[in-house]
């Protein structure tokens, strides 16, 4: 209702063509499942980083949404309030092709966007420097049983689930070889109906 708003709210702030060019589609955890993501309702992120906070502090053309953040400014605890996010992280992480995750869980839901999701601090997201791997394969990789036993004995335990930092999923082990069983296996998955999928699942799990 602040930072993030439904497609209700936003229709209430009544904004303009360069207010709303500011906001960002917002996935929550609960909209993130293994392999897809489904959000149950649609989420906008105010994407406030340096240039648009000084924007929304000073331009007429963002009154909008100043006269928006202004009624919430004393609840505001961001380091750049009262209009801009808490520590923004640089936007090529999110308007690009990724593999996202919760970064503590029972068991892993790592899943591709192909959509440019934004998301907040509970996440953790891959993007692709090369051509070496593709996010197919390494969601492949991630996603398998052999993955989730490396967590489970590499993680940090947070009650009955683990903790996996960027730092830690660093040293997660790629195979020396290349399987393009993998890559293949994950597209089938990510097109299969949900009933065949436990199916696509094993077979995975045995090329990896």
């Amino acid at each position: 209702g602040i930072f993030v708003l439904t497609d209700e709210e936003v229709n209430l702030l009544a904004l303009n063509d360069q207010e709303k060019s500011v906001l960002k589609k917002y996935v929550s955890p609960s909209g993130v499942n293994k392999w897809k993501i489904s959000p149950s309702q649609k989420n906008w992120l105010i994407y406030s980083d340096k240039n648009i906070k000084e924007k929304i502090s000073s331009d007429d053309k963002f009154i909008n949404l100043r006269n928006h953040l202004d009624k919430f400014s004393a609840f505001i605890t961001s380091s750049s309030r009262p209009y801009g996010i808490h520590r923004p992280r640089n936007i090529k992480y999110f308007n690009q092709p990724k593999i996202i995750f919760k970064g503590m869980f029972e068991k892993q839901e790592f899943a591709i966007d192909n959509n440019d999701y934004f998301f907040g601090m509970s996440f953790s997201s891959i993007i692709s420097k090369n051509n070496e791997y593709t996010l197919e394969y390494l969601l492949g990789l991630l996603n398998s049983k052999y993955a989730l036993n490396w967590f489970n004995t590499y993680g940090k335990k947070r009650g009955i689930g683990v903790d996996i930092g960027v730092n830690k999923l660093r040293t997660f082990p790629l195979p020396l070889i290349y399987s393009k069983k993998i890559e293949y296996k994950v597209k089938e998955i990510l097109s299969a109906s949900s009933d065949t999928i436990l199916t696509l699942e094993s077979e995975l799990d045995a090329f990896v």
